[in-house]
């Protein structure tokens, strides 16, 4: 038996399809895996962080967004590929109701009504995100190392997320960076981290409150991005790709960006 809170498969459909289907449940029974990830992957380009300056959106926005949809979509594919028959979108609907909703498997083998592989569906603790690899065409567009090693499937997606949001913790914090550049002085920062909300992030709070300018922001991002090791490091630290393999794939790409440059 699978436990999900209804709305959040609820808020999922509306993340990626919209509010226009009036029986969402209904869709995603009836939905192609090849059909949910091509909105994924879409999804994917819109929120990617890497965006957020041609896009003029904040980096933390746009990492806060990729992160929505990276979460969003194991719970939709878990969904589709189980099969779950014993919701109805009154129920995904209803407010009444403040519990979860059950999702009953037909069988405790279920049977993938697309593919008919079957899926055993393991209790909660034991479960584990599913590897996704890429299974299409190579994006004809210039790529960052990471992308090129999922859509050439030598890393999954649940990989390159771990290794994006590592390379996002090993940044010097905010904070730290205006503290060095004398644009904050201690008592700025701890009058921030007690005056702020528990959700709100402190660039965006500094920058909202006066303690930062537009440009002060701006800047210490750029300076924040700029000290983050790079990501290939994360690929060797796990040793999934070696030193002499990730040198060949990095000129594999610089070739590939040379290309589709010109085309």
């Amino acid at each position: 038996m699978v436990n999900m809170q209804k709305m959040e498969i609820f808020t999922d459909y509306q993340l990626f399809f919209g509010c226009g289907k009036a029986n969402p449940v209904e869709h995603l029974r009836n939905i192609s895996l090849s059909e949910l990830k091509a909105v994924y992957r879409q999804k994917v380009m819109e929120t990617h962080p890497d965006r957020a300056i041609a896009l003029g959106k904040a980096a933390i926005e746009m990492t806060k967004r990729f992160k929505d949809v990276a979460t969003a979509y194991q719970r939709l594919i878990t969904f589709v590929q189980g099969n779950y028959s014993d919701v109805s979108d009154e129920e995904v609907a209803d407010k009444k109701s403040h519990g979860t909703i059950i999702f009953q498997p037909k069988d405790e083998d279920v049977c993938d009504r697309r593919n008919h592989e079957k899926i055993v569906v393991q209790p909660k603790s034991e479960r584990t995100r599913p590897e996704i690899f890429y299974d299409g065409a190579i994006p004809k567009r210039k790529l960052l190392i990471g992308q090129y090693l999922y859509y050439c499937r030598h890393i999954s997606w649940k990989t390159l997320i771990e290794a994006i949001m590592w390379q996002k913790k090993q940044r010097p914090r905010i904070g730290q960076i205006a503290l060095e550049w004398g644009i904050l002085s201690m008592d700025d920062i701890k009058m921030i981290l007690s005056e702020r909300t528990y959700k709100e992030k402190f660039g965006e709070f500094a920058y909202r409150n006066g303690y930062l300018t537009y440009f002060e922001f701006l800047a210490i991002l750029g300076r924040q991005y700029r000290l983050q090791p790079p990501i290939g490091k994360y690929f060797k630290i796990q040793n999934i790709i070696g030193n002499e393999e990730l040198e060949e794939i990095v000129e594999r790409l610089r070739i590939w960006n040379s290309e589709v440059e010109v085309l």
